[in-house]
């Protein structure tokens, strides 16, 4: 029965949620069975796929709406842009981590709502610390220079923990240098900010935009236009993230009229794989749908800010 149930919620999650959780080379096999999963066969396969997918990367099936509703944020104001300065290695606390090249005293913000559940100085308030997800899963961050941290110290989304870290220790606690800010993943196959990482890839070279910290909404470009909606629906939200409720839902390859755009939480779009971070309100409404689940573009404007 839990078995069932579980899988049964599984398949109703939006298939953009799920594709954060499997790999690149997954994606196209998990799309072609997700648009033609009407039958109980194609319906099988599409769950088998999923539960691969979340088993094989350490997720259990209980845990999986959990997962899927965190929305993770890279570490630093959206304002600034980073790059990967050294791919996937260990850290102390064994997690699965990256290195972000950042410019010291840079803030650096909550990628997730957490508590701090280890922590160590450095010297000069050089920390390193590791947290646990509001959702459960845990992670790391490490060269920041902070006096106000402590276990059970909780965040939001968004607060500041502190600062890039200048000075270069070399010890047991932190090892730098240079200036960079360190991040331990709960795996290497990881959706954060609209950036899919597997252990394969991490968009080495690619200029990372991050979000955190920007107001949803705030700019509301005015122009009417028309786009499709993808062939398994997509949700209609309150707000342009996907952690806002849901208003309503529209049915697949359906003619969507929309009178403005702006710039929200970044999603994979669904044909080109690529971030996309712009929102479209539907006309007359204050609701908004995800440019990556629609075909079709908004006027003058760009996938990302």
């Amino acid at each position: 029965m839990f078995y069932m149930r579980a899988t049964s919620n599984l398949w109703k999650s939006s298939h953009t949620q799920t594709l954060s959780l499997i790999s690149t080379s997954m994606q196209t096999q998990y799309l072609k069975v997700k648009r033609s999963a009407k039958s109980p066969t194609s319906r099988s396969k599409f769950i088998g796929l999923a539960i691969f997918a979340l088993t094989t990367f350490g997720i259990s099936l209980a845990q999986a709406h959990a997962v899927m509703a965190a929305t993770w944020k890279f570490p630093w104001k959206a304002s600034v842009t980073s790059v990967i300065n050294q791919g996937w290695h260990n850290d102390g606390y064994g997690m699965n981590s990256l290195d972000f090249g950042l410019r010291g005293g840079e803030d650096v913000l909550a990628p997730v709502d957490a508590t701090v559940v280890s922590q160590c100085n450095a010297g000069n308030n050089h920390r390193a610390a590791k947290f646990r997800a509001a959702n459960g899963q845990f992670f790391s961050l490490i060269h920041i220079t902070t006096s106000d941290i402590f276990v059970g110290k909780t965040y939001k989304l968004g607060d500041k923990i502190g600062t890039v870290a200048s000075d270069r220790p070399w010890n047991n606690c932190a090892k730098s240098t240079g200036p960079h800010l360190h991040m331990g993943f709960p795996s290497r196959n990881f959706n954060i900010d609209g950036y899919n990482f597997t252990p394969w890839s991490v968009n080495a070279g690619v200029t990372l935009r991050s979000t955190n910290g920007a107001s949803t909404g705030g700019n509301i470009i005015s122009v009417n236009f028309s786009a499709r909606t993808a062939s398994g629906g997509v949700n209609v939200r309150s707000a342009p993230t996907t952690a806002s409720s849901i208003v309503r839902t529209i049915g697949g390859n359906q003619t969507v009229n929309f009178d403005a755009w702006t710039y929200g939480q970044p999603i994979n779009d669904l044909w080109a794989g690529k971030p996309d971070a712009r929102w479209y309100r539907i006309s007359g409404t204050n609701t908004w749908i995800a440019s990556a689940v629609v075909w079709g573009n908004a006027p003058g404007s760009n996938p990302m800010p």
